[in-house]
């Protein structure tokens, strides 16, 4: 009997859209599979399962459906949620907790890689060159106008987590910064004043590999405007993805080994987008995606095609090696 699969989708975030789009993805690489996949979809409202163009509720309790002919149970989940509660941990823990399999990062790495500042914090004990950061609680901030007068312009202000770009703001002066600060805050009680990096855009994708972590070709991204926000990201036309980037082979290289440093530092599993700027041939960490986007136009299916990777064996590989990882 072929294994059920879950490829669960959607969520709370602005990339709900784009998570239904990576589940197709997922499914129609794994027809021919040796799994029997369904779609279902998680919001903050309802969690639904879609078979054969029939919509049918999903038991929270243990994430069964009721067929008219039978009762479905998974053997695994395929996480493609994009940002909450599918990046943060909520959705690992969740599966950990009715011992449900499941593809791509565990609990803990998850809340880590999901909080930009606790990410950064750990990967600068290992060296990993980064912008420099300050970070601030909403409750603790006090004045604003105060801090704006010891930093350094221009600057990025952003919430510690939030998923496209929302509430990213670069700060050339203290009203600019003040604005920013108010902002980042409506998205996290929790703030990061970054150095500002003037630069190229790059991206590299890390996958597990035949029980080894591999570097995927570097993309470039190429935009309008200062800086690589929510606009520019989904704006017609507003980035342009280049992939192999044009850069030197030591700075590919470098990149690469960064990746898969990041990866390995953060305990990463199957799959991750890691996010860097170049700068003066070196490059910067700005943060990771631990459920990076999968649709056709997506970064991590271009650079697997570029490295000759079967996207459908990949995704194969990545479920058989599913598990409950907290």
């Amino acid at each position: 009997m072929n294994k059920k699969i879950g490829v669960i989708s959607g969520g709370y975030s602005s990339e709900s859209s784009i998570s239904l789009e990576s589940a197709d993805t997922v499914i129609s690489m794994l027809k021919e599979s040796p799994f029997e996949l369904f779609k279902v979809i998680i919001t903050k409202g309802d969690w639904y399962c879609i078979h054969k163009d029939v919509r049918y509720e999903v038991n929270k309790e243990n994430l069964t459906v009721n067929f008219p002919d039978n009762n479905l149970k998974f053997d695994s989940i395929f996480n493609a949620i994009h940002g909450e509660p599918g990046e943060g941990g909520e959705i690992q823990e969740y599966l950990c907790s009715i011992k449900m399999p499941f593809t791509s990062s565990g609990q803990k790495a998850s809340v880590i890689s999901f909080s930009k500042a606790a990410a950064k914090e750990l990967l600068q004990k290992d060296n990993i060159v980064m912008p420099s950061v300050e970070t601030y609680s909403k409750s603790t901030i006090g004045d604003v106008t105060q801090i704006a007068n010891g930093t350094k312009f221009p600057c990025i202000v952003k919430p510690n987590s939030s998923g496209s770009s929302y509430g990213v703001s670069k700060a050339n002066n203290k009203t600019e910064f003040i604005n920013a600060v108010e902002l980042a805050f409506k998205y996290n009680h929790l703030i990061l004043v970054e150095q500002f990096i003037s630069g190229v855009e790059l991206s590299c994708g890390v996958v597990e590999i035949n029980g080894r972590v591999r570097a995927l070709p570097v993309t470039e991204i190429e935009f309008d405007g200062e800086i690589f926000d929510f606009k520019a990201k989904y704006a017609d036309d507003g980035a342009r993805e280049i992939t192999p980037a044009r850069i030197s082979k030591e700075a590919t290289s470098q990149c690469q080994d960064v990746a898969e440093q990041v990866f390995e530092k953060l305990n990463l599993k199957d799959m991750a987008r890691i996010d860097f700027i170049l700068m003066d041939d070196e490059v910067y960490f700005i943060e990771c995606n631990t459920i990076p986007g999968l649709s056709k136009n997506s970064i991590l299916p271009k650079q697997l095609k570029e490295a000759g990777i079967n996207m459908g064996e990949f995704f194969i590989e990545m479920i058989e090696n599913s598990a409950c990882r907290l």
